[in-house]
Order: C-alpha cells, then sequence, then structure tokens
C-alpha cells in the first residue's frame, strides 16, 4: 500500500525493535552508568505483571544465577492471543547442533502446525507454556544484539496478516483495509543465546 507515488504506508517494526532503540538511543550506556547489570522488561499492556513479586523474583534468580535471557510463564489459555514459549532444536551450517528456548507468536500457530484451540491432553502442545512477555535480560547481552548491523537486531521478524492497516489517502481521507504488517518481537532476542554442541543432543 502507498500513501501517495512511491511513498508506501510505514508502521512500527513491533515490539522487537526495543533492544536496536536502547542500543541506538544510549539506554544501556545509562543502565551501565547506574551501575546495573540487569533488567526486567515487560509489555506494557500487560497489566497484571507487576501486580506481585514475579519481576522481582524474575530479576534475582537472572543475576543470581548468571543468566542472560529469562522468561515468566504461564499455562496457556484456550483461544487467548498470545504465544508460546519452545524449545528448538537446529542444526547449523557447520554442523554443530543448536539448542535454546524460543517463542513463536500466535499469529504463527498455522505455520508450525500448533492448535489454537484446547489441545488434546496426550499432545505434546499441553505442554507449551504461554508466553507472557516478561523477561529478564542480561544488559551486555541485549547489547550485542541491539548492536548488531544485521537483522539480528531485529529478532523474530513475523508477518502479522491478522491486523487491520489504518492510513491516510492522498485525499485526507482515512481508510481501515485488511492487510498485513513485518513486526518484530522482543522475546525473540533468545533466538541469538543458543547454545551449540558438536552432536545431537536428542535422538528419535
Amino acid at each position: 500500500m502507498v500513501r501517495k507515488p512511491f511513498v508506501p504506508v510505514c508502521k512500527p517494526g513491533g515490539h522487537g525493535v526495543i533492544w536496536k532503540l536502547a542500543y541506538d538511543k544510549g539506554i544501556f550506556k545509562w543502565f551501565y552508568d547506574h551501575g546495573r547489570k540487569g533488567a526486567t522488561v515487560r509489555q506494557v499492556s500487560n497489566v497484571v505483571a507487576a501486580t506481585d513479586v514475579t519481576l522481582l523474583a524474575l530479576a534475582g534468580i537472572g543475576l543470581h544465577h548468571g543468566k542472560r535471557l529469562g522468561f515468566a510463564s504461564c499455562k496457556r489459555s484456550t483461544g487467548a492471543t498470545e504465544g508460546i514459549n519452545v524449545l528448538i532444536e537446529k542444526k547449523n551450517l557447520d554442523g554443530e547442533w543448536a539448542y535454546g528456548l524460543s517463542c513463536i507468536e500466535y499469529t504463527e500457530f498455522d505455520k508450525f502446525g500448533i492448535t489454537s484451540g484446547r489441545p488434546s491432553p496426550n499432545s505434546l502442545q499441553a505442554e507449551f507454556p504461554a508466553n507472557t512477555n516478561i523477561l529478564f535480560v542480561d544488559l551486555p547481552s541485549a547489547e550485542l544484539v541491539g548492536s548488531a548491523r544485521s537483522e539480528r537486531s531485529l529478532p523474530g521478524i513475523v508477518f502479522n496478516a491478522k491486523k487491520s492497516i489504518v492510513y491516510t489517502d492522498y485525499f485526507g481521507n482515512r481508510h481501515s483495509v485488511p492487510g498485513g504488517r513485518l513486526e518484530c518481537t522482543m522475546q525473540n532476542i533468545a533466538d541469538n543465546f543458543l547454545n551449540t554442541y558438536p552432536s545431537r543432543c536428542y535422538k528419535d
């Protein structure tokens, strides 16, 4: 879509752009200047994230154990528009095997064959915890991602085709049309923190 000739409709890059913005705007330096080593991050629309000691506990565990990243997760609710946390396994081009946690957004469920309804009790999908977008991050590790001059600085790029796109045409009229939006997701910073092994850790 274009607003006028050769001017595409541009939308924000999703909350995954937070890491690059934090680097570009000097946020990491500000944290270091205040003696900080880690931070908790939450999606602002998650209104219950700061109503108890969850953030404090998550930060304490992350700092105490020297973790690069931590997720707060909960049991999935049927039909909720939230992603899930999964363990991923992939073979790299150099032949090594990489393992780690990742998040699959609800907009990507069909692509991976994940049901959005209630999974059967015997299904492995029943074990996938929901992503709450409450994170602990080690600041130097997050800064390495945000400072990357590659797609690494915008983790978890997905095409969200479930959004209506609002735009103003060159006559000044506002329109809302079905469309898609490229988004990146803050929790998929985890994709940069995989552990690698020379051989596969799991066999069928």
